[in-house]
């Protein structure tokens, strides 16, 4: 006897240098709402800087992937969940995984960077191997709780900066429903990244949700719990309208 399916599961993405931390928020409400889900450490992650070393935005799709195929062993439909980094690797699995995916969720979308010193990166990671991660914080006191990197091997950084690039040129063959948190107030990933992605992506069903105090890592900084929430509501609002579809097919 085949063992009937649960009808959503989430996949949370975290971004680049960052840990666990920034997500796992959303446990208490995805177990308390009887939710699968998983949470993969992408590759270079959850250990030390030198960790990111060599490695690819190729490696963490890769890791993305196989863990929303086993989510989907478990799941009929996935949303997906993606911080900064994680949300382009959410829109790369959004055109690839897009049969089982209902719909998806981009935190902070790390499209363009607000720093001026990525035009120089290809100079700069000739002459430094690391550079300093700035703080994703805007409350000082949300920033004590950083398990982030406190710094980033400069050829990783270029190999995300390959992928700011890659989702750009596919935004428009996007067509999950998709919504996008963003904060006016991120001092790491420009806002312009939220409005290209939701003027671009064909998505019918698409909108943005601004924040006013956040900074980067929105689900640890001063609105964490209103950005949680949002998370939520957008989740259970979409199983809602599956459980329905499912109990009344069309004819």
């Amino acid at each position: 006897m085949v063992e009937k399916k649960c009808p959503l599961g989430c996949l949370l993405i975290h971004g680049y240098t960052s840990s666990l931390d920034t997500i796992r928020g959303n446990r208490e409400w995805l177990e308390k709402e009887n939710i699968p889900y998983a949470m993969p450490i992408l590759r270079g992650h959850g250990g030390k800087p030198e960790d990111l070393i060599g490695v690819s935005w190729e490696d963490w799709y890769d890791d993305a992937t196989h863990a929303c195929d086993e989510l989907v062993q478990q799941c009929e439909k996935i949303i997906i969940i993606g911080v900064s980094m994680g949300a382009l690797i959410t829109l790369k699995l959004g055109l690839n995984r897009k049969d089982f995916l209902l719909a998806q969720i981009l935190v902070a979308p790390a499209l363009k960077f607000k720093s001026p010193l990525i035009y120089l990166l290809p100079i700069l990671a000739k002459i430094f191997k690391f550079w300093p991660a700035p703080s994703p914080f805007n409350d000082p006191q949300c920033a004590t709780a950083n398990t982030n990197y406190p710094r980033f091997s400069t050829d990783s950084f270029m190999s995300l900066f390959e992928l700011t690039k890659n989702v750009e040129k596919k935004l428009s063959a996007v067509t999950i429903p998709t919504i996008i948190l963003h904060s006016r107030k991120d001092s790491i990933i420009s806002p312009d990244s939220a409005e290209i992605i939701y003027k671009t992506i064909s998505s019918r069903d698409k909108k943005i949700m601004w924040f006013e105090k956040s900074g980067h890592e929105m689900m640890q900084d001063l609105e964490a719990d209103l950005v949680i929430a949002a998370i939520r509501e957008y989740v259970l609002e979409k199983r809602t309208v599956l459980m329905k579809e499912e109990t009344n097919p069309h004819p």
